[in-house]
């Protein structure tokens, strides 16, 4: 179990993946292939996001599945989840299909 150190935390935003990419691409360069990162999938729009189409829905399942390939791609880890060994949402993830 980690117990000290950075942990990052990206939301995925929806039709957003460029950016996800770059995002996650510079996190690995700039501090590290080893950093461990949350790609997280919980984008959902509240108050006024109607009045704004691109950010009017919530993030797709092949959206954040295509996040957590890149960031494994980039080399990124996914700090493991208490209580359950070995199991993180990039293991958990790992057979899902790319976009």
């Amino acid at each position: 179990m980690t117990t000290r150190g950075l942990i990052v935390r990206h939301l995925v935003m929806p039709g957003m993946l460029k950016d996800a990419r770059q995002i996650l691409q510079w996190i690995a360069r700039e501090l590290g292939p080893q950093t461990f990162v949350n790609v997280m999938p919980y984008y959902t729009p509240y108050y006024r996001a109607d009045r704004h189409p691109e950010i009017a829905r919530a993030t797709t399942p092949e959206e954040w599945r295509h996040a957590i390939h890149v960031a494994r791609a980039a080399g990124l880890v996914e700090p493991p989840s208490p209580g359950k060994e070995g199991q993180t949402p990039f293991s958990r993830s790992a057979d899902a299909p790319c976009s």
